[in-house]
């Protein structure tokens, strides 16, 4: 018997560790296209929860009457099984699904979220309802005596939780970055099928024969006004344990951020904490007579209502950690941990579960000791363990819907704790009233009001949370932090962080979301903070939100259509709106607090939001496209960074062919990107993952750190017109002074680039390569190095940047303002006109340091009858000296004996000339030389080449005149 439990109870550890491995992949599946918004999440959260509630309640009763319910058990892995295997396939059917009777005018509406959930329901709730009977029919099929009903529901709820935290750990961490989504999801399913046989298989069967023991037991049913007090306190509990979860979950992703790594953590460390609580319950509370040497039913009323109170005073008594994170987190930076990758997330599981410990230990021990409580004989063993289960899973649903949704957005994280305490505090008092065998009713009711006070007093005495503090965003940049407290040793971390005040702060569904500025500060920058992430300000990323919108606008000048993904500051979108070509935007942001925050950058973003042309929704941005119609002329992709879970949905293949397929012909992609904290692998993955998707993309560096990837199906180029005249206001507020300026930032594309990414991975839906590689270097100094990479492969590579509008012709002269430059015409004789902006990255010394520079040359060629001009020009500058025109002169002459001399052109700037007579039938070749002063007070030396009808010699002189007086710097 006892090896048979054993191999029953290992079986059901691996079942809870498949469990958890397929609620972490079918919620990434089904957020791809239901959205990450937290109705979507808690669309998927209360499908999964209502099937097991309605299997456990349906199993449970179906256990007491099934002679073999270890047979039962085993066929429910199977079936969870090959429902898994499907769900692919089957996930992909209901997407295509949604899309086609998705509708974009109710996606934030009731019905919209109904939808969703509906769809949810249809995904999740055969496999989930399987799942649900699991536990009841184990416990019925080992359950013999009714006095062992808690010790062996306890151990078999304990080692199916502790699965399920070792599944969390297995996907997040090895699983999903390994082998993918679709691999993953066959590991459980050989999981499920490789349980099914060995329980199959296994020789014998459980006798459940009643003792004279048991019998006794019978003699002390739950008097029926308790039963439903007992079944409202145990759903309250788990509405109050959903709660504080997603408030812990919340509060932690201020301290630790939110990538999917932290995800994994916060819910393994919860789940470590039940399952260990339910084994410890099992080892020393579960037998008769454990704690109190008083009947049965009084001792089970009585440990369950000091749990609830404990539960509730270790919550409170936990509150005050949360400040204390920051400054812990920091110190482990210091120390090094981030150096070590599974060192430092193990540091952070134990941040984590230093907050949850004691509580989820109680929480743990909770289910059993109802279970027992509520069950009434040993024929309905199954029956009670599996109304307990649906009955408080039944109240995690309430929890998600109204904790998620209405509860955490209303109170916050810390009012939310609070609340979820002063729950377990009315649930024990609960179970503590219908208690039988108190000696005294007095009594009784004396200790719960001693309890109510010292409950009372403990929260008064809890401090409030700290926003500013929680919102420091330690995590983040942690170097920064430790600079700054190197730099004012005088002031403690608190110090500092008070040093900033917070012009907004708000807790919504979706995101904790301020505004701060440094207080008595000339600059007055103000920085958008977004779960403890700085996402955006007024100063510096300036360069980054308007580059993103004028790159566009630039390939596009006449576009009439825009679409903006992520309204951050809304500084992008106002820089788009400020092009009196476009008609209409649409703006999708997820977090209506962004919306409100975006009003403290209004000087920046020119009130956008008040411009008639716009169209705020707030929705998903993959679950919008998806139900969209609407085709756009440009989009505008600038979400948060990668690395953080469910953004990391916005940088795939598939999200990229999603936004194409909304571009109207010609329209053009620009995605966000950055080249910090990123290795040389997943900065090759996104490039490749862009280029495959777009026949035509270019690659721009945008600021330090900040990348813009360009794509279309038709050639783009910058609009040099649209960068010198309508775009130069908006461009100058990125510090980008002219088309000089401009090309600077480009870096490659086309050819170029395919090459350079050629052989790497790319990121997609089923492998999402940088979600998962991205943590990893987020604390890594990658800038330098990955800009070095570059500008290393394309040294001594020439290319041409894509740039048009370089030349026009009007009246008697052609224009050619990207060399400043106009030369008159000779009776309208421009043909084949052609202008090309070239550029390289040499390597230069600066200061004794080898670094890549910018070559510059610009190209600008035509015919006049029979003689051929071409013009080239390159930028001067202090780290590449050239000579003065008379001194290039004298080495011209001496060096190659032509004949030369001076010459001013027709604005009197000096020249010089070279010409080489021709020999026999050979053309004449005249050089002509020149610097024209530039923007930056610099200069740019043009070289002209012309090969022409020798005239003879007595004309060769005239011809030069005539050619020099044509030109002029403009």
């Amino acid at each position: 018997m006892r090896m048979k439990f054993l191999i029953i109870a290992g079986c059901f550890f691996l079942s809870g560790l498949a469990g958890l491995i397929y609620e972490v992949v079918w919620a990434r599946q089904l957020g791809l296209f239901l959205g990450i918004t937290s109705y979507a999440h808690t669309a998927v959260i209360t499908a999964y929860m209502a099937g097991l509630a309605a299997g456990s309640f349906y199993f449970g009763r179906r256990a007491d009457q099934h002679p073999q319910p270890l047979k039962v058990y085993a066929w429910l892995e199977i079936g969870v099984g090959f429902y898994a295997a499907i769900t692919p396939w089957l996930f992909t059917f209901l997407q295509s699904a949604y899309v086609g009777f998705g509708d974009v005018s109710n996606i934030g509406e009731m019905s919209g979220h109904l939808s969703r959930f509906v769809i949810a329901l249809l995904a999740l709730l055969v496999p989930t309802f399987l799942m649900g009977g699991t536990l009841p029919l184990l416990v019925r099929g080992f359950t013999t005596e009714l006095s062992e009903l808690g010790r062996m529901t306890s151990r078999f709820y304990g080692i199916n939780t502790l699965g399920a935290m070792l599944g969390t750990v297995l996907a997040g961490f090895l699983l999903l970055p390994k082998l993918g989504v679709t691999a993953t999801i066959f590991v459980g399913v050989a999981i499920n099928l490789g349980i099914a046989v060995v329980v199959l298989t296994m020789p014998g069967r459980v006798s459940r024969r009643r003792t004279k023991q048991e019998q006794v037991t019978l003699d002390e049913p739950l008097p029926k006004s308790s039963r439903a007090v007992v079944l409202i306190a145990f759903a309250v509990a788990g509405f109050a344990a959903l709660l504080t979860q997603m408030a812990w979950i919340r509060a932690l992703i201020l301290v630790i951020g939110g990538s999917v790594y932290a995800f994994t953590i916060t819910l393994a460390s919860f789940l470590a904490g039940i399952g260990l609580g339910s084994l410890l319950y099992a080892r020393y509370l579960a037998r008769p007579g454990a704690w109190l040497k008083r009947p049965l039913l009084h001792e089970r009323t009585v440990q369950a209502a000091l749990m609830a109170v404990l539960i509730s005073l270790t919550l409170l008594l936990g509150l005050p950690l949360f400040s204390k994170l920051p400054a812990w987190f920091l110190a482990a930076y210091s120390a090094g941990l981030m150096d070590y990758f599974p060192l430092f997330q193990l540091f952070i599981f134990a941040l984590s579960f230093s907050v949850m410990i004691l509580p989820t230990l109680l929480m743990g021990a909770m289910f059993p000791l109802v279970a027992v409580i509520w069950t009434r004989s040993i024929e309905h063993a199954g029956r009670g363990v599996g109304v307990a289960y649906a009955i408080n899973t039944g109240g995690t649903i309430l929890g998600a819907l109204l904790g998620g949704l209405l509860i955490l957005p209303w109170l916050g994280v810390h009012d939310s704790v609070r609340l979820a305490a002063g729950l377990y505090f009315l649930v024990g008092s609960g179970f503590w009233l219908i208690a039988n065998g108190t000696p005294r009713r007095v009594q009784r009711y004396a200790i719960a009001a001693l309890a109510v006070l010292a409950w009372a007093l403990t929260t008064l005495l809890i401090p409030p949370w700290d926003k500013a503090m929680m919102v420091s965003g330690a995590f983040s940049r942690p170097s920064n932090m430790n600079r700054v407290m190197q730099e004012q040793p005088d002031k403690s971390l608190q110090q500092i962080i008070n040093d900033y005040e917070l012009l907004y702060y708000e807790e919504g569904p979706d995101a904790t979301v301020a505004v701060r500025r440094k207080r008595n500060s000339v600059d007055s920058q103000r920085t958008l903070v977004i779960n403890g992430k700085a996402d955006a300000s007024s100063m510096g990323d300036m360069p980054t939100q308007i580059l993103l919108a004028q790159l566009p606008m630039a390939l596009n000048p006449m576009a009439e259509s825009a679409l903006v993904i992520g309204l951050g500051s809304g500084i992008t979108a106002g820089s788009l709106a400020a092009n009196k070509s476009l008609k209409n935007m649409t703006i999708l942001e997820i977090s209506d607090e962004v919306i409100e925050a975006s009003a403290f950058f209004e000087p920046e973003n020119y009130s956008v939001l008040g411009d008639t042309r716009v169209n705020l929704v707030t929705a998903d941005a993959r679950n919008y496209l998806m139900a969209a119609e609407d085709r756009y002329d440009i989009i505008v992709s600038e979400p948060s960074n990668p690395w953080i879970s469910g953004i990391a949905n916005l940088f795939t293949g598939e999200f990229v062919q999603l936004a194409k397929s909304r571009l109207n012909p010609g329209g053009v992609m620009t995605q966000w990107f950055h080249i910090y904290s990123m290795s040389d692998a997943d900065l090759k993955t996104m490039l490749k993952t862009f280029d495959d998707n777009f026949d035509y993309v270019s690659v721009w560096k945008i600021q330090a750190g900040d990348l813009a990837l360009l794509g279309s199906d038709q050639p783009h180029a910058i609009s040099q017109r649209y960068v010198t005249q309508s775009g130069a206001k908006e461009l100058a507020r990125a510090k980008v002074n002219g088309d000089r300026d401009l090309v600077g930032l480009y870096l490659f594309g086309g050819d170029l680039l395919s090459r350079y990414v050629q052989g790497s991975k790319s990121n997609s839906d089923n492998n999402p390569v940088i979600e998962f590689n991205a943590p990893r270097y987020l604390y890594a100094s990658t800038d330098d190095q990955n800009v070095n990479n570059i500008f290393a492969y394309l040294q001594g590579r020439k290319q041409a940047v894509p740039m048009t509008d370089m030349v026009t012709q009007t009246g008697d002269y052609l224009h050619a303002p990207f060399m400043s430059l106009k030369i008159a015409s000779k009776e309208n004789a421009f043909k084949q006109v052609s202008a090309r902006w070239m550029i390289d990255r040499p390597r230069v010394q600066v200061n004794g340091m080898s670094m890549a520079g910018l070559g510059s040359e610009r190209l600008l060629a035509w015919l006049e009858g029979n003689a051929q001009f071409q013009i080239r020009a390159v930028l001067l500058s202090a780290e590449t000296p050239e000579p003065s025109l008379q001194d290039l002169l004298t080495q011209l002459t001496q060096n190659t004996g032509r004949q030369g001399g001076e010459v001013t052109l027709a604005d009197s700037t000096g020249a010089i000339w070279l010409i080489n007579a021709p020999g026999g039938r050979s053309s004449l070749q005249l050089d002509i030389a020149w610097d024209c002063p530039t923007q930056d007070s610099g200069f740019s030396r043009y070289a002209l080449h012309a090969a022409l009808p020798d005239p003879g010699p007595d004309a060769r002189q005239d011809v030069l005149t005539r050619l020099v007086s044509r030109i002029s710097c403009d």
